[in-house]
């Protein structure tokens, strides 16, 4: 038996040193060959890649190496798109990963040198999803957030490379993408705060509030201490105390603005929103209160008085500063008779930020005099009249200025008259004198 153990040991031994060895001479292969097509440099051996020495290997490898010497011919003369092109035929032909990984970089960076960013960065999220190992994961998002701020910031690509000297002919707003994969692929980068609040801003443009929601909740609670958790906050503040004016038929918007409001608070007392946090506090629970006192009005109307009795203690216990909660009362005194009213209703801040009022000052005269018939326009320079000085003035000098002004106003309506009635005599003698020719 242990004979036979033996003997098993020795043949796998056996075995794992003649593959070492066919390794070793498939490696030493593969480099003479990538030194006969004179791409040293470029193309590097993989040992995670089976390598077989066979017709079609060498024809591939043959056609990578053409295709590497075009690309690095259109780089030299400027031709950035057309090389990015023909490194990534590199990557489609050749065998080793290694090799793939260069010529995805290097097409990358021609794409970024032609203005194409998106390209670029479809280059970028190929190098880490297919060959992580070879680049430098922190480097190559990092890149990618830098292509979605350009895009935020107005950067289009042109829609069509040959008119991309026609300044209208861009192409669409890829940030969005970018900002979504880019997050995806490092979700806790020190980047990752402020793109995602960018994100949510997007979404709610396009009126997708679940979406900006839970991307608002992911800045609040995965960067607590960013900035851009501060600016989320008041973002979904803001969006969901909108959201719960309507369409709200469970309160959850309500409840959830409340509660984000109050940690706001206690997290940024000495902030200088609080005024205006309050404020939507103040709205958010009227809102909520009103929601439910007309719930239990409805539920009151079809006699059903233990279900608006409920609503109506919820609207006491929850909004009992809210301008509903009177009202409530009232209708649960009306519901249950043992109810007490509360000896003193609650004093309700205002919504609004009050502002000091002021009369207009009346005028006995007309400021601008327009004469009748002209159009709205002056006929006439305009006179000082003496507007502004009415303080230096006596009742009676005010009085007699006024009729002056009258006087000079009604003069004007009859030069205007006249000139009219001049016009039409001239203009029937004219026609009545070409008759009679």
């Amino acid at each position: 038996m242990k004979l036979t153990i033996n003997k098993f040991y020795s043949i796998a031994l056996l075995a794992l040193c003649i593959n070492q060895a066919q390794a070793v001479k498939l490696e030493d292969k593969k480099l003479d060959f990538n030194k006969s097509s004179g791409l040293k440099g470029f193309f590097f051996s993989d040992d995670d890649n089976d390598y077989s020495n066979n017709a079609k290997s060498q024809v591939n490898a043959a056609k990578a190496a053409k295709s590497l010497k075009e690309a690095k011919k259109l780089e030299l003369a400027k031709d950035y798109r057309d090389a990015a092109d023909k490194y990534l035929e590199v990557r489609l032909y050749s065998d080793i990963n290694k090799t793939k990984a260069k010529a995805v970089q290097k097409a990358a960076e021609c794409y970024e040198k032609a203005g194409l960013l998106f390209e670029q960065f479809k280059c970028l999220e190929r190098l880490i999803k297919s060959y992580p190992h070879y680049v430098d994961f922190a480097e190559v998002v990092d890149k990618q957030f830098a292509i979605a701020d350009k895009f935020f910031a107005g950067h289009r690509d042109p829609e069509f490379y040959s008119l991309r000297w026609v300044p209208w002919l861009t192409g669409e707003d890829k940030s969005a993408e970018i900002y979504e994969k880019a997050i995806a692929n490092a979700p806790f980068s020190k980047y990752s705060a402020q793109a995602t609040l960018r994100l949510a801003k997007m979404k709610v443009k396009e009126e997708l509030y679940e979406d900006a929601m839970k991307l608002f909740r992911k800045v609040i609670y995965d960067h607590s201490k960013s900035k851009s958790a501060e600016f989320a906050y008041l973002e979904m503040i803001m969006l969901l105390t909108s959201l719960s004016k309507s369409g709200d038929g469970d309160g959850r918007m309500a409840y959830e603005a409340i509660q984000l409001i109050t940690s706001y608070k206690e997290k940024y007392p000495n902030s200088k929103e609080i005024e205006w946090v309050d404020k939507q506090l103040i709205i958010t629970k009227n809102n909520a209160a009103r929601r439910l006192y007309n719930i239990a009005k409805f539920y009151k109307r079809y006699n059903n008085e233990k279900a608006a009795k409920d609503y109506l203690e919820e609207i006491i216990q929850r909004y009992d500063t809210s301008k509903t909660v009177v009202q409530a009362e009232d209708m649960l005194s009306s519901i249950d008779p043992n109810f007490e009213l509360s000896e003193l209703p609650p004093k309700i801040k205002s919504e609004y930020i009050p502002y000091q009022k002021h009369e207009m000052l009346s005028s006995p005269r007309k400021i601008l005099i327009v004469p009748e018939n002209s159009n709205n326009k002056w006929l006439l320079p305009i006179r000082d009249l003496g507007i502004g000085d009415k303080d230096n003035l006596s009742d009676s000098e005010e009085n007699e200025r006024a009729k002056k002004e009258l006087e000079l106003s009604d003069q004007l309506k009859r030069e205007l008259l006249s000139d009219e009635y001049n016009n039409k005599e001239k203009k029937q003698s004219n026609s009545s004198l070409k008759k009679s020719l």
